[in-house]
């Protein structure tokens, strides 16, 4: 140990060129600082390779009941204490463990309320058979079951916050009339514009044979 004259924080005056020189008394250079940290028995590839299974605990067992036991020798004319150890230590009464019991009646009304698997009970409401059959049900359109819906319809109900929805512009008319099947006027005049011929070419035959 390095001795100190002056452990005076204060008065300890520092030198240009070198450490402040410290006013406790420290050890030498040798020494370590900190606790030191002893090794385990056990690495940690030995952890891993060799994993520690838990054990568990044993059920809870009989025990004697000696106010039981005293009771039953009153009972047979013990009436000293020495009579009463000597009948106790021939003769105990056991009883077992509480919870072990509200284990066992816990598993007796479990086993009871369940029904087993061959049970024959069904639970719930027995559905009825229906007068129509599943054919008839998903042949049906929906525009024949609109009359029989209970629901609402809030189609045109108006919500507040929303916006109303955006009115067709002329391409969305025009893409929806090219969509949908020409009618029969149309299909007619479309006929008549292709077998239209000029008068001086009527009875001449056409060289390009037409395959329809």
């Amino acid at each position: 140990m390095s001795e100190v004259k002056n452990r005076r924080v204060t008065m300890t005056k520092p030198i240009v060129g070198k450490v402040k020189a410290s006013a406790y008394a420290l050890p030498d250079h040798d020494f370590v600082y900190g606790i030191e940290s002893k090794l385990d028995n056990e690495g940690a590839g030995a952890v891993v390779q060799s994993w520690a299974q838990s054990e568990p605990s044993k059920p809870p067992c009989s025990m004697q009941s000696f106010p039981a036991s005293n009771r039953q020798a009153l009972k047979n004319g013990c009436l000293t204490s020495k009579s009463q150890r000597e009948y106790v230590k021939k003769n105990p009464v056991m009883k077992q463990n509480p919870k072990q019991t509200n284990m066992s009646l816990k598993k007796e009304d479990g086993a009871e309320s369940s029904p087993s698997n061959d049970d024959p009970r069904s639970f719930g409401i027995q559905s009825k058979k229906n007068a129509v059959s599943m054919t008839v049900l998903l042949r049906c359109m929906p525009a024949e079951l609109k009359e029989e819906t209970d629901y609402p319809d809030l189609s045109n109900k108006k919500r507040k916050g929303r916006l109303p929805p955006a009115k067709n512009t002329k391409s969305s008319r025009l893409v929806q009339q090219c969509r949908e099947p020409p009618s029969g006027e149309e299909a007619a005049r479309k006929v008549r514009v292709d077998e239209f011929k000029m008068k001086k070419f009527l009875k001449v035959k056409s060289k390009v044979q037409n395959y329809r």
